[in-house]
């Protein structure tokens, strides 16, 4: 699931936006089952400690998660703590994690030494070094694997089976169950690649909606918008979803066009909590830019979000975290200080930075 602008952590999700050439010929798409791209990276920072080595050609018998990040990406460095437990989970199951940006190996290296707020004393070098962390400047693997993919947001994790094949493409906080199942051999790659590529076709279409705005064709970018809308189903309906209510608002559409979309999108999201998640947000953002003031709307979608009902702790912490938000635009700070310590209390710790820094702000608006 990834959306071209989300401002806080429910990009952890969804991911961040990358810059990728918009629709390219189906049949040259990179997809589940095809062959992985050999490597060609220019800078192995990170090799766990010295128990890697450089991979170009992917060797039979062994799983590896290619992994694509930045320095920029907020939830590309809070998916961090997880690779590494991640890469010590399997290090002797025949698994490597590699993790390419595309930045200059300065840049990548004075990120390094900022300090990692997980752990008291410890450093992202001390972190990463788990893992193989890289990067590769002339963009040659970006190009090989997200943009050949179809694949415009960052984290990005594509999981390489032991034939060498692609396995599974999709945000690295969420490739558990997948890596698992690759490892033990029972993972069923036909039927996931089934979905992915109808998820993926739809990301093709999105594209070429991203090119009717880089060509200042709003009206025609919302009508196919509103025309994909009609069949969209799942992840790819949250993505247009999202995509419409940001066109309506960057655009400077009327109060009322917003609140509409809004108001549309939240009733479907009853059974869909990413879609009330993300909506709820959206709402949030249009609330603070000054777009819209409609508390009886605030009142809807805190509704949806009392409907979300998930054993998932990060999607509860989300919930939690935006209801926090929308609690504070309706004016009742008390509310909103009491949600978002709930949000803190229960969860990930990756994620626990995201309240403490909402607290103070609610704090300080008090």
């Amino acid at each position: 699931m990834k959306i071209a602008r989300i401002a806080f952590g429910l990009a952890m999700l969804i991911g961040a936006a990358s810059s990728v050439p918009a629709a390219r010929a189906q049949e040259s798409v990179l997809t589940v089952g095809s062959d992985a791209p050999a490597l060609a990276v220019e800078h192995w920072v990170k090799d766990g400690n010295g128990q890697f080595k450089p991979v170009t050609e992917f060797e039979s018998g062994k799983v590896y998660v290619v992994e694509f990040w930045a320095t920029w990406c907020g939830p590309c460095i809070a998916s961090m703590p997880h690779l590494a437990e991640t890469q010590t989970k399997y290090a002797d199951k025949g698994v490597q994690i590699v993790s390419i940006s595309d930045e200059p190996i300065e840049t990548v290296t004075k990120f390094l030494e900022r300090a990692y707020d997980g752990e008291p004393g410890k450093t992202y070098s001390d972190l990463t070094s788990a893992y193989c962390l890289t990067t590769d400047p002339d963009r040659s693997n970006h190009k090989s694997y997200m943009e050949a993919a179809a694949q415009n947001g960052i984290p990005t994790a594509f999981i390489v089976g032991k034939d060498a094949k692609i396995e599974w493409i999709g945000h690295p906080m969420t490739m558990d169950e997948p890596l698992e199942a690759v490892v033990a051999g029972s993972w069923d790659r036909e039927k996931f690649a089934a979905d992915f590529k109808a998820a993926q076709e739809a990301e093709l279409a999105m594209q070429a909606v991203y090119t009717l705005l880089q060509e200042g064709k709003t009206d025609e970018a919302l009508e196919k918008v509103d025309g994909m809308l009609a069949t969209a189903t799942g992840d790819s309906k949250l993505q247009l979803t999202m995509m419409r209510l940001q066109l309506l608002t960057n655009t400077g559409a009327e109060a009322s066009k917003i609140e509409g979309a809004i108001r549309d999108a939240l009733a479907g999201a009853a059974d869909q909590p990413m879609l009330a998640i993300n909506v709820g947000f959206a709402l949030h953002e249009a609330v603070a830019s000054g777009s819209i003031d409609n508390k009886e709307l605030i009142g809807t979608a805190l509704a949806a979000l009392d409907g979300v009902k998930s054993d998932d702790k990060t999607l509860s912490a989300y919930t939690s975290y935006v209801r926090a938000n929308l609690l504070n635009d309706a004016g009742d700070a008390k509310a909103a200080v009491e949600a978002a310590k709930q949000g803190l209390e229960n969860a990930p710790a990756q994620i626990k930075p995201m309240f403490e820094e909402l607290l103070r702000s609610l704090e300080t608006e008090k």
